[in-house]
């Protein structure tokens, strides 16, 4: 999987700067965000290149429907309005407040493993980026 240039991806589209995308793109899929966007919206698109002519496009995801999976959802706004990045650090205070009252968290808190796990992402993120080469994670210990 690559990521896609936002320059590239905004030029193929002829729009203005202020409106680009970042995307990935794999062997038969593309996902990108709609953060450029005049009116940025908590959604994904995504295409399914395996699928046939009468069926291929873009698919909107909206990433905080309360018909969805997304467990916080309920707790913000109304469908489809905007989440901002610090309702994240929100989200997992209360998580935290949860554990300690003996309850269950709406999702599991990270831990030490997933700390590393990151790590490991970030690692391979900067030395691919200073080697200018793709870095495998499995190379990352």
């Amino acid at each position: 999987m690559s990521v896609l240039s936002q320059a590239t991806d905004r030029t193929a589209r002829r729009e203005k700067p202020s409106t680009a995308h970042a995307g990935l793109q794999g062997g038969s899929a593309t996902v990108r965000d709609a953060l450029g966007s005049p009116t940025p919206r908590p959604e994904l698109w995504f295409h399914d290149a395996t699928l046939g002519p009468r069926t291929a496009g873009w698919r909107r995801i909206i990433a905080t429907s309360t018909a969805g999976e997304h467990p916080y959802a309920a707790n913000w706004w109304p469908d489809a309005h905007v989440v901002g990045y610090e309702h994240g650090f929100t989200n997992m205070a209360a998580d935290v407040i949860r554990v300690i009252a003996g309850q269950e968290p709406v999702v599991e808190l990270p831990d030490f493993a997933d700390a590393y796990e990151t790590q490991r992402v970030l690692e391979a993120a900067l030395m691919s980026a200073k080697e200018r080469i793709a870095v495998r994670l499995s190379e990352i210990r």
